[in-house]
């Protein structure tokens, strides 16, 4: 980003370059305060600016910029007769822009396919598997109605690939955090899922009712036995 800004003495050249860097580490472009810039540059700079952003700080780095740029890199007071000129300077940062984002683009196929990171990877691999291994492993433990999310046997879930395994470990401590403090009271009951079998309170009544029968034969058989005590002589 140095090289953008290729005259010290310019601050509309400053001003993009900030902006660039803000971009690059957060979306949200912080734009610099540029009230002490010099008359002649200070309205296009602002335009400059408000025009990039209409037109995207994303396609900056494919070199589309604002000609407000130009037109503001051209009044700077400072600049060497046909030297630094915003004409030069636009197709200079442009040709800037595109080696930078070539080198990222490198940069991104090398960590994504360079066989010396397969060691590491190895590792982030065999740390995730033993992850999902510990949740499955403890699967007994959560609610019944949480136990879906583990139905894919473990063999088969090891050999998702990683981006999968990942975003699955990521939901699974999720579900499983909330599955450990969620209370007994309220889940589905066997009879929920097997609608024919008699509900617990029928099963109470029908229970109390067989012990009251039981009983009343068992007195009657006891009178039909000794028959009614009468009273003796006295």
């Amino acid at each position: 980003m140095k090289k953008i800004r290729q005259n010290n003495r310019c601050p509309a050249q400053e001003v993009f370059t900030k902006c660039v860097r803000s971009w690059l580490e957060s979306p949200e472009t912080i734009i610099p305060d540029v009230s002490s810039v010099h008359d002649s540059q200070r309205e296009l700079i602002q335009k400059a600016i408000a025009d990039q952003e209409q037109i995207g700080w994303h396609m900056a780095m494919r070199g589309y910029l604002s000609k407000h740029w130009r037109l503001a890199v051209s009044a700077n007071r400072h600049l060497e007769e046909n030297n630094d000129k915003g004409e030069v300077w636009v197709r200079k940062t442009v040709m800037l822009l595109w080696d930078f984002a070539h080198e990222m683009w490198e940069h991104r196929n090398s960590v994504l396919h360079d066989t010396k990171l397969e060691a590491s990877r190895a590792i982030r691999d065999a740390e995730i598997n033993d992850a999902i291994i510990k949740l499955y492993e403890k699967v007994d433990t959560y609610s019944a109605e949480d136990r879906w999310y583990f139905d894919v046997p473990l063999a088969i879930r090891l050999r998702k690939p990683l981006r999968s395994r990942r975003r699955w470990l990521v939901n699974a401590r999720i579900l499983a955090n909330k599955s450990a403090d969620r209370a007994t009271i309220g889940q589905t009951t066997l009879n929920q899922y097997f609608t024919h079998l008699p509900s617990i309170r029928t099963v109470r009544n029908a229970s109390l009712e067989r012990v009251g029968s039981v009983r009343e034969y068992v007195q009657t058989n006891l009178l039909n036995l000794f028959g009614a005590r009468t009273p003796g002589p006295g």
